[in-house]
């Protein structure tokens, strides 16, 4: 059980210090991480932890200390990957004695790299007991990047969450207005910095040429408007009504 660590004055790592790769060995998933780290920004003998997680699971790895990193013989994440087809992983250097949080990264694998991680959905099929066939979820990392959850007890879902033109049609646009009304209840509309609302602003006005963008969440009727427009130019972009008509025929 992990205890509870203060996260005054932390340092954000860089995340090209921290290199991670996944491997498969039959049904068995595990990890390999690369850490260069400046030694000289903490103290010789803070822990180093690497977390693999989705939402509120997570499985702690030691990796010694800043003067002697060392990768623990078993990473094996197979337990998570079986909870969600998407693994996150964080990087902690912690001063136990004091319960802080010195230094912090969130990791990106080569296969997010590989496959574009500025993409504005990240679609991940995880169990639902819930009997639901998508749902957004806003608490996976952390940081409340918006994940659009399938699934995973129906036979290839997702296939059809990529390339099925129904599938598209119906929940995507739903999915997009969720967000945006997830931004005005954040009540951030900047698209400057590194969040994931920066980075949907960015999306809606440079992507989708809508520059209605509120400047704050207090007046609905504008909110409904801006809402609409996204929504309008996200389907019209990617013809999702005209290929939802020719799917019917």
């Amino acid at each position: 059980m992990l205890r509870t660590f203060n996260y005054t004055k932390r340092k954000k790592i860089p995340k090209e210090s921290v290199s991670l790769t996944l491997n498969k060995v039959k049904d068995s998933t595990y990890f390999n991480a690369i850490l260069k780290l400046g030694y000289e920004d903490f103290q010789p003998n803070a822990k180093v932890f690497i977390e693999a997680y989705y939402g509120p699971t997570f499985i702690r790895f030691d990796f010694g200390n800043t003067s002697r990193i060392s990768q623990p013989e078993n990473t094996d994440i197979t337990e998570l990957a079986k909870v969600s087809d998407k693994v996150l992983f964080r990087l902690r250097i912690v001063d136990e004695s004091k319960g802080l949080i010195l230094g912090f990264a969130n990791i990106s694998t080569a296969d997010d790299d590989n496959r574009g991680r500025a993409s504005i959905f990240y679609v991940n099929a995880v169990p639902m007991d819930t009997h639901e066939i998508w749902r957004m979820n806003f608490d996976t990392d952390g940081e409340g990047t918006p994940v659009l959850e399938i699934n995973n007890s129906i036979e290839g879902i997702r296939g059809i969450a990529i390339s099925d033109e129904k599938f598209l049609a119906l929940v995507f646009p739903s999915a997009v207005r969720i967000v945006l009304s997830r931004i005005a209840e954040e009540n951030s509309f900047d698209r400057e910095g590194d969040t994931w609302i920066s980075r949907w602003i960015i999306f809606t006005e440079d992507v989708l040429g809508v520059y209605t963008t509120p400047k704050n969440n207090g007046d609905e009727g504008i909110l409904k408007g801006w809402y609409d427009d996204v929504v309008r130019s996200f389907c019209l972009k990617n013809k999702l009504f005209d290929q939802y008509i020719k799917s019917l025929s």
